[in-house]
């Protein structure tokens, strides 16, 4: 708290209030989650950072990241060793992890973190084609249509866009699908007090180009807005341009619009 100027202070106030609002309504967003125990570190509130990091080890066992909650419960029973949900936990992940290494299996955050990171850069047709044509919602001809007429590079409209404007599926249902099928997390954009200080971190050239908006910063991480959160080559660039790790975030696609046009171009 003592490092933190007055304006600091209130942003992470701002940003504290956004993000419990939107794990009230995810609970099973981590990377929200993360976010917020963060930002509670730094404000020095140990109570609600404990309350979090109990929400984020759930968070994490509900998505079967069972190496990450194992970690979480571990970190909050060196705080707490006499709180007995949280020792019941604990034994409760360590058999859980060494059932899943006895059967070889990798279920961690690393496989999402891997995928969205690997080698191959794309510019998300993968992660699109993936949930799409592999989930049955569109057959493989359909998909290479659909995403060719978008022209996501640089994107003239985003992908769920192309949808709607072609009756094919309505933006709030692709935002749903999307949402769920990625884990990535959807925030009102236009509800947020963003940071327009960070935009001092990043190209902002790169930003309108991949049709992005970087909204805040918390400690290493650089929050950003999108409609495609399995763009590895915009978060590769962007990260790379600001020294930070991309978290991404799903928003509507007319708010982005509204305010690269007002900030970036």
């Amino acid at each position: 708290m003592a490092n933190l100027s007055p304006d600091e202070e209130e942003q992470l106030r701002d940003t504290i209030e956004m993000f419990e609002m939107i794990t009230q309504t995810q609970p099973d967003d981590y990377q929200s989650l993360i976010i917020l125990k963060e930002a509670y570190l730094k404000i020095d509130e140990e109570a609600d950072t404990l309350r979090i990091s109990k929400m984020l080890a759930e968070a994490y066992k509900s998505t079967d990241q069972m190496s990450a909650a194992l970690m979480e419960y571990e970190a909050l029973f060196e705080k707490m060793p006499d709180d007995q949900s949280i020792s019941e936990a604990l034994e409760e992940m360590r058999r859980l992890t060494n059932d899943e290494l006895n059967r070889g299996e990798d279920r961690g955050i690393g496989q999402l973190l891997r995928f969205r990171s690997g080698k191959s850069l794309n510019n998300g047709k993968v992660g699109f084609e993936q949930i799409f044509v592999k989930s049955k919602m569109m057959d493989l001809r359909e998909f290479a249509t659909y995403w060719h007429n978008a022209n996501p590079y640089p994107p003239k409209e985003s992908f769920i866009e192309y949808l709607e404007r072609n009756e094919i599926m309505s933006i709030d249902d692709s935002l749903y699908y999307i949402s769920q099928k990625s884990n990535t997390p959807f925030l009102p954009l236009a509800s947020y007090r963003v940071d327009l200080q960070v935009l001092g971190l990043v190209n902002k050239s790169q930003c309108e180009k991949w049709k992005v908006f970087p909204f805040d910063k918390v400690s290493k991480n650089l929050l950003v807005a999108t409609t495609n959160p399995y763009n590895v080559a915009a978060a590769s660039e962007i990260g790379k341009e600001a020294g930070l790790k991309v978290i991404w975030y799903l928003t509507n696609p007319s708010e982005l619009r509204e305010i690269i046009e007002k900030h970036l171009t």
